[in-house]
């Protein structure tokens, strides 16, 4: 029975009312098949607009349902959750609708970083060869938003959270990182992997393009059929004058170009002159993703960059080494503490002395006491840690240029409602201190 036919036999309940969930409901209310919009979340104001009824239920009730959609940041595994689905229930993700109707080809992209900078260059390339592709998913429209539209490709970014409910057959899979997320949500090391890795279990293809992904794949399952996508065999083209000049920016790009030619059934070496123009045109017109290495001020003296999106210790790792030591560099990070281990990032930044680590929240006071020398500041919270160090920033100005680096490692939703509000904020601060001080 696909999704259509549960919704049809009534007796559903949205669990979270984020931007899926949303658009889920907006489609089933257009199309005559809910008279009656129930739910469990504290976000009541979308509700307001809607052309149903509504009402609100408590987690206890959520046993009496038929189909639960649960929102990608509420845990598959919550008690209440187990409950529900010992009683009966069938728990979805919002975005199943979507494949189950959506006639496409899909080539659908996880990872730990990396796959919304991934996706939007996929889409780019494949739209330049004449494809008409869409990308929607994690990267912030939703899938459902696609629907009633005709594309040869869709590129769909799936979160762990996404995966660990999702149930569709995909094309291509692709994986651009892994390493340890999001632990509080899946519980432990072991499950976040296995949900990650439905990805290959749910698509025709899987592919790596990362060695140590491999390896760990490798190592985590020796059933899966996921392959490493030679990158080396790409011919000449210059990444050193694009926004993908950084290491792991170029092993992006190179994936994605080997996933377009996975998709057009051709060897990367056997790509004519006239598409290397066409790929080296979309590697040059294109613009970072919001709060994803954004260099936002940029003067003789100081840059200022917002890696908002990083919440992870690797992230962090991968940001700095997009920076050459011909900066005086100073990094922003902390936030919510998810079960992660600091040690890489702690083992790191204790061999660049010549970073120098602004941290705040829970995560940064965990790295600020490890590292425990000059190099390190804390305060509570971002601003604050701007607030205090600020004149630091200035004094730093010399031969070298400045960096004010935001890459947290962390979640943002102990102080933030997102990553977004994080990065905005960080942004805002920046640019009011640097235009009084000029």
């Amino acid at each position: 029975m696909n999704c259509l036919e549960l919704i049809k036999e009534g007796s559903v309940c949205f669990y979270g009312l984020g931007r899926e969930s949303k658009a889920l409901v907006s489609y089933l209310i257009a199309k005559n098949l809910l008279k009656e919009v129930v739910y469990c979340d504290q976000n009541e104001v979308f509700l307001d607009s809607i052309a149903v009824p509504y009402r609100k239920v408590n987690l206890a009730a959520l046993g009496d349902f038929r189909v639960i959609f649960k929102s990608p940041g509420v845990s598959l595994y919550q008690d209440v959750l187990k409950e529900a689905a010992a009683k009966g229930a069938v728990i979805l993700s919002p975005s199943q609708l979507f494949f189950d109707l959506h006639k496409s080809y899909k080539i659908c992209v996880t990872g730990s970083k990396g796959k919304s900078t991934f996706c939007s260059l996929l889409g780019d390339l494949l739209n330049s060869f004449g494809v008409k592709a869409a990308v929607a998913g994690n990267i912030g429209l939703p899938l459902l938003n696609l629907i009633e539209q005709e594309f040869e490709v869709v590129v769909a970014e799936v979160s762990s959270y996404q995966l660990a409910s999702l149930n569709f057959q995909g094309e291509l899979g692709v994986i651009t990182s892994l390493f340890p997320e999001h632990l509080s949500w899946h519980l432990s090391e072991a499950q976040y992997y296995k949900d990650k890795l439905r990805i290959a279990e749910q698509c025709r293809r899987s592919f790596v393009f990362s060695g140590e992904a491999f390896s760990l794949v490798k190592k985590i399952s020796n059933t899966l059929s996921t392959q490493l996508l030679d990158t080396t065999s790409l011919p000449a083209i210059d990444f050193d004058s694009t926004y993908f000049r950084a290491p792991h920016l170029k092993e992006l790009a190179k994936g994605a170009i080997c996933t377009l030619c996975e998709y057009l059934n051709k060897a990367p070496g056997e790509l004519k002159p006239e598409e290397i123009t066409l790929i080296q045109s979309c590697l040059r017109d294109f613009t970072a993703l919001p709060h994803r290495l954004e260099v936002f001020y940029d003067s003789p003296d100081i840059m200022a960059v917002d890696d908002s999106i990083s919440t992870a210790p690797q992230a962090v790792i991968a940001a700095l080494m997009s920076f050459d030591s011909a900066h005086e560099i100073h990094l922003f990070l902390g936030g919510d503490d998810r079960g992660v281990s600091q040690q890489p990032l702690i083992s790191y930044l204790s061999q660049r002395v010549d970073v120098q680590v602004h941290s705040y929240s829970k995560t940064g006071w965990v790295i600020h006491q490890a590292l425990n020398d000059k190099r390190s500041y804390y305060s509570p919270s971002l601003d604050l840690v701007i607030e205090a160090n600020k004149e630091k920033f200035l004094a730093s100005k010399g031969k070298n240029k400045v960096l004010l680096l935001l890459s947290p490692g962390a979640p943002s939703h102990d102080q933030f409602k997102s990553f977004e509000q994080r990065g905005e904020l960080f942004k805002s601060l920046i640019k009011t201190f640097l235009t009084k001080a000029q």
